[in-house]
């Protein structure tokens, strides 16, 4: 059985990194090549998908790789952000025991599925630093300075954050009502995973680098509108009004979207920003963007997926 399954969705050019010249997958790849522990697979989720970039990974890789299309997608085939539904098409192909989320552009030390994999026989899911080679940090980083070892929330999940694959699919992964925008939604996910009483943890050794990148190609999204809902809201929904660990069962329609505008907004802690700012207090801005989304919302069962995927 696959222990660590190493999960990343992408969207960038070949050359994507700013500061060395670089193929997209390259310090991903050269780096899982020499890791100690070997038990683990890689599995690369891309909205460029090419051949080219398939039989690169295979004169390349030294580990085994699933490297997957990220097409069909309904929220990429209108020009959309699709992060969740990204990963969602990750979580069907994954077969380890523990499943991490990472982003792409990123290398690792040696160690690093070994350290993963020796919090996880002690009964925790690590959280992996991310470093950067340019001035920016993980203001998890901070967290661990003095302390070394701490054990963090659910809403400190994002890139390096990792959790079963049982409990992913009990929850049944990320909610795609966030794709059609930017943000929150791997947050939402560990908010949802701790409802079951997760232990995480974070290490200060154990850590990541992730190189600095141009933004994601314009031939993918081809979206220029603005962001049509709240990710904030669909979370404030998901884990404060309706408690609920499992996604992607309802349907947001219109007369929902506005009982979140009505009754979940008014609510928000950082209303009072928020009013200032795009949304203006609203969980939806009005027009062509949020009546695409509105019609891309549909119910599924990852497990069933999967089931769907071996038949």
């Amino acid at each position: 059985m696959v222990e660590i399954t190493i999960l990343l969705n992408t969207a960038r050019e070949d050359y994507p990194m700013t500061n060395n010249s670089l193929f997209i997958f390259s310090p991903t790849i050269k780096s899982l090549n020499v890791q100690n522990l070997k038990n683990f697979e890689l599995i690369i989720v891309d909205a460029l998908y090419s051949e080219g970039r398939k039989l690169w990974i295979e004169q390349h890789s030294q580990v085994p790789v699933k490297y997957v299309n990220a097409f069909p997608n309904r929220y990429l085939e209108k020009g959309m952000v699709a992060i969740s539904s990204m990963k969602n098409t990750g979580i069907v192909h994954s077969e380890g025991e523990l499943v991490i989320f990472v982003d792409d552009c990123t290398e690792f030390p040696p160690w690093w599925t070994e350290r993963l994999w020796k919090w996880y026989v002690k009964g925790y899911c690590p959280m992996s630093i991310t470093k950067y080679d340019v001035d920016s940090h993980d203001s998890r980083e901070k967290a661990v300075e003095s302390q070394g070892i701490v054990h963090p929330p659910g809403n400190w999940f994002y890139g390096g954050s990792s959790d079963t694959l049982q409990n992913v699919l009990t929850v049944n992964g990320l909610d795609e009502s966030f794709d059609g925008r930017k943000g929150l939604e791997d947050v939402d996910l560990g908010v949802r995973l701790s409802m079951l009483g997760e232990n995480y943890i974070l290490d200060r050794e154990l850590y990541h680098l992730e190189y600095a990148h141009v933004g994601v190609s314009k031939n993918v999204l081809t979206y220029n509108g603005p962001a049509p809902i709240c990710g904030y809201a669909i979370h404030l929904y998901n884990t404060w009004y309706c408690r609920r660990y499992e996604v992607n069962k309802e349907v947001l329609t219109l007369e929902r979207c506005n009982f979140i505008r009505d009754s979940i907004c008014p609510k928000c802690p950082i209303f009072e920003r928020c009013k200032t700012e795009s949304f203006k207090g609203k969980f939806y801005v009005e027009g062509p963007g949020f009546d695409t989304w509105l019609s891309l919302q549909e119910t599924f069962s990852l497990r069933e997926r999967i089931l769907n995927e071996d038949s």
